[in-house]
């Protein structure tokens, strides 16, 4: 059967969220800084997201459905609370269930960076403004028979034959940043914080 590069595309995002164990290496679009450099890890319902934003280091982490962040401190230098970094800077938070809010506030801040722990999520970020039309073409990708998928709009989605895993995605010219895939079989997943902080009140509410 000869599939369309949609058709190719849905089965693709469907594997990536059933893959036992994924590693997800690369960077986000550059022509738009600040760029995102990140490695994601997804053990079943579990991950580990480490993100550079500029000279903001974001650490955050979904463990048996309990969510938890660390920043630095240009984090909070960014938001114009300088002197919060000494008590929270490179301090596990730990997120209760429902909307997610950095120390009480900063709602879309917050959930902007937790979604990269959400493999869903993280992939919509990743493949933002993909849009695949026509029919893939046939390639090699480090001796993988792929799918070629691409966008109007010049990004490309590399697409293993034998089981739809996503292999490799490139970004839109000039940048052409490029994401890599692993998997594999191995069962240790990202681990709970050790004595991570609960959420204090907010110095103010923000977004």
């Amino acid at each position: 059967m000869s599939l369309t590069a949609e058709q190719v595309y849905a089965r693709a995002t469907t594997a990536l969220s059933q893959a036992p164990s994924v590693q997800v290496t690369g960077q986000t679009d550059s022509a738009q800084p600040p760029s995102t450099d990140f490695v994601l890890h997804f053990q079943g319902k579990d991950s580990a997201a480490s993100l550079r934003i500029g000279a903001e280091d974001v650490e955050v982490r979904i463990v048996d459905e309990t969510r938890y962040i660390e920043t630095n401190g240009a984090v909070w230098s960014d938001l114009g609370l300088s002197s919060y970094a000494p008590r929270f800077a490179n301090r596990w938070l730990e997120f209760p269930p429902g909307t997610a809010t950095l120390l009480g506030g900063f709602q879309t801040l917050t959930s902007s960076l937790l979604a990269w722990g959400g493999r869903i999520d993280a992939a919509r970020i990743i493949f933002a403004g993909f849009t695949p039309t026509g029919r893939p073409a046939m390639v090699s990708v480090d001796g993988l028979a792929c799918y070629a998928l691409s966008s109007p709009t010049g990004q490309r989605l590399f697409v293993n034959e034998s089981d739809f895993r996503p292999v490799s995605y490139v970004g839109a010219p000039p940048k052409l940043d490029t994401t890599h895939f692993t998997y594999s079989k191995q069962s240790n997943g990202p681990e709970a914080p050790a004595s991570p902080t609960l959420l204090p009140r907010a110095p103010r509410v923000v977004g």
